[in-house]
């Protein structure tokens, strides 16, 4: 028996369907008009025709086509349904010729929902493609001091000078620190060329990032990318290829499961100091070793000779 692209996907909605009932979660695409039922909306802003990432697309706009889909966008109902028929239409389409028409989808809080195309998303997903064009209109919050509102805000302020929606940090202050390591003011307007590059850097990260499953981590890519970016520098990641970034993220893996810690790494040159970090504390007394981990890591580089009397311990003190 012959099984069709949409039998796949179907399957692939169904694993996803059933994962989701098994974790007490909902199980179909979120609505935005029930969640917009909750917040209070103090204006929106058309944004044009844009490319979508397909990454950010994650729900409808009404709950008339809600329960086609599994969360994951993959289609739910019959293969022999005129829906299926429909969805095996649209993936020859885009297989032959390529889908062109745009969606016409909502952002809110930076994620956005499909009014027309749920079904040209659907596919688009299934085939793995990075974006897809839609006719956008923002929808913005009032402001409060809830995180997310104001991470929202902050991103809000990228967005501006970026132009990009790919971008989503977990922890405040993130936006200016990674425009302070690109050597931007949080103002300056990014040219076309750099927008470019930029995208093309991050979406070569994020592919490294689910190739060392940092789907796994309590952290956005963008989380990831950021210790990447502080480690590495950015003008050195935009000339590396996808391979040589998820080689590279082997190298610094550990300090990317601090950064889901929340934890600093500091770097300690003061001897005096060096001392004091190694001086037993009175709780090693009553808390065996290995138990109380510190909220902060630090380390120590501890040299045989001085600066004076060896090249090497000169230059790692420069």
């Amino acid at each position: 028996m012959l099984i069709t692209h949409y039998a796949v996907a179907q399957r692939q909605g169904q694993r996803q369907y059933q994962d989701a009932l098994l974790h007490g979660t909902y199980p179909y695409l979120p609505v935005l008009d029930q969640i917009l039922s909750y917040s209070e909306i103090t204006s929106s802003v058309s944004l044009g025709t844009m490319d979508i990432p397909l990454s950010r697309i994650v729900g409808t706009k009404t709950e008339d086509r809600a329960n086609a889909f599994a969360s994951n966008f993959m289609p739910l109902l019959p293969e022999q349904s005129e829906f299926a028929a429909k969805w095996s239409l649209l993936y020859n389409y885009q297989v032959k010729e390529g889908i062109q028409d745009p969606i016409v989808a909502f952002e809110y809080m930076n994620q956005f929902y499909v009014q027309e195309g749920n079904k040209r998303v659907s596919v688009l997903k299934f085939l793995g493609a990075y974006s897809i064009r839609g006719q956008v209109t923002r929808l913005i919050p009032k402001r409060t001091e809830e995180k997310e509102n104001k991470l929202y805000f902050e991103f809000l302020d990228f967005n501006r000078v970026s132009g990009n929606c790919e971008v989503w940090f977990s922890r405040l202050g993130s936006y200016r620190r990674l425009l302070k390591l690109m050597g931007k003011g949080p103002d300056e307007v990014w040219d076309e060329e750099e927008r470019l590059f930029f995208r093309s850097a991050f979406g070569r990260f994020e592919k490294a990032f689910h190739m060392a499953h940092g789907e796994r981590l309590e952290l956005t890519p963008s989380d990831a990318f950021l210790v990447y970016v502080e480690i590495y520098g950015y003008r050195q990641i935009c000339g590396q290829t996808e391979k040589e970034m998820y080689a590279a993220l082997q190298k610094i893996w550990s300090e990317i499961r601090l950064a889901e810690r929340g934890r600093q790494v500091e770097l300690v040159t003061d001897p005096e100091a060096a001392k004091e970090l190694s001086r037993p504390s009175i709780l090693n007394w009553f808390i065996p070793a290995g138990l109380l981990e510190p909220d902060t890591l630090k380390a120590a580089f501890i040299s045989t000779k001085t600066p004076e009397t060896s090249s090497w311990t000169y230059a790692h003190e420069l």
